[in-house]
């Protein structure tokens, strides 16, 4: 931190005058901090700014005081530490117990999603990615619990509403692809789900039929290419028919 006033006001000076993409104002931002900006500001923006990073945005950027008034705040700092350490934590794994052979029962996907939606959209999302995004593997893990989160604040029935890719940040360009398919196959699951509750399992022809006309406008309303929707496509819907025998 810089004591000298006229130090200060020359450094302000400049950090005004330079665009948000010069380099140099990383230097200069880690010089002074922005007395302007409080604790409590910080903290309220804190769980955006964890979001956004988990999801690769550009947080420099998005939230420029923010970041500027962590690299000065060791309170605000360690909070962010804590925060990035509560998401990423390693869960840990339960002692594997061996399940009884439970086959013959025949649980289609369509039960699955039936049963618990978010437990079946992960397989899904599991499936989809392997077989038509293997490189985005990797991140899938991260990127399902920071989805989950979202889904969490709007509530699983918002991401059926027209609006939901426009709220989640969809249309900025910025969301990762990973994300946008863990939307389109959450949403096509919850339709599935709307569709079917309470009714006669349909026969393997019927349901192939609804299950591409859902997938379709998912992946269409979640703002996937005419290249990813086919991708999607053929992936969710073979994960979905693969225990339907008729």
């Amino acid at each position: 931190m810089n004591d000298n006033p006229e130090k200060r006001e020359d450094i302000e000076a400049l950090l005004a005058r330079l665009p948000a993409d010069d380099p140099r104002r990383r230097l200069l931002e880690a010089l002074i901090p922005d007395e302007t900006f409080t604790h409590e500001e910080a903290q309220a923006m804190l769980p955006d700014y964890v979001t956004d990073e988990l999801l690769g945005r550009p947080v420099r950027e998005l939230y420029p005081r923010l970041h500027r008034h962590l690299l000065h705040c060791q309170q605000c700092s360690a909070m962010y530490a804590a925060m990035i350490a509560d998401v990423t934590e390693e869960i840990p794994q339960p002692m594997a117990i061996p399940q009884p052979d439970l086959s013959f029962l025949s649980e289609t996907k369509l039960d699955a999603i039936l049963k618990d939606v978010r437990s079946a959209t992960k397989e899904a999302l599991q499936s989809v990615v392997a077989s038509a995004w293997p490189q985005l593997q990797g991140e899938l893990k991260m990127v399902t619990r920071v989805f989950f989160r979202q889904v969490d604040q709007f509530g699983d029935n918002f991401i059926l509403q027209p609006n939901a890719a426009r709220a989640m940040g969809f249309g900025s360009g910025d969301a990762p692809l990973s994300q946008i398919i863990a939307a389109a196959t959450y949403r096509s699951n919850l339709a599935l789900m709307e569709k079917y509750k309470g009714t006669k399992t349909p026969t393997r022809q019927a349901l192939a039929q609804e299950a591409k006309t859902i997938a379709e406008d998912a992946a269409r309303r979640m703002g996937l290419s005419e290249a990813e929707k086919t991708q999607f496509l053929s992936s969710y819907i073979a994960w979905l028919m693969q225990d339907i025998e008729h």
